[in-house]
């Protein structure tokens, strides 16, 4: 869909996962995860993740927009300085917010998939 690098079965897809701290510009996590299930939710992909790489650590909230992460890597959301982990997915390098929660979001073949801890202010 986003690129011609793999050519997925039917049942598979390729995306690449990304954990980046947007306060110290750290990248905490960079895979390109191939076999992937087609239609498989985020918080499932998160899931297998963290099952293979101990440092994959994360937590969960539910809101209105489903399940969100609140920690990764053992940096939690901090409202008082409005630091939070956001998602984006999309064309790598043109990835767009996620307006739903993990357990909505279902990556497409060639996405890329970015947790982002950074400041998020008003209107953002």
């Amino acid at each position: 869909m986003y690129g011609s690098f793999f050519q997925p079965s039917a049942r598979y897809i390729e995306i690449r996962v990304q954990a980046v701290n947007g306060r110290t510009g750290s990248v905490l996590y960079n895979e390109t995860l191939r076999d992937v299930r087609k239609d498989t939710p985020l918080v499932d992909i998160v899931q297998q993740i963290s099952e293979s790489d101990d440092m994959f650590v994360y937590e969960t909230e539910e809101t209105a927009w489903g399940n969100v992460i609140t920690s990764m890597y053992g940096i939690a959301q901090d409202g008082h300085s409005y630091s939070y982990w956001t998602i984006k997915h999309g064309p790598p390098g043109s990835e767009k917010p996620a307006h739903v929660g993990i357990d909505q979001l279902k990556p497409a073949n060639g996405e890329s998939v970015v947790f982002e801890y950074r400041v998020i202010t008003h209107g953002q």
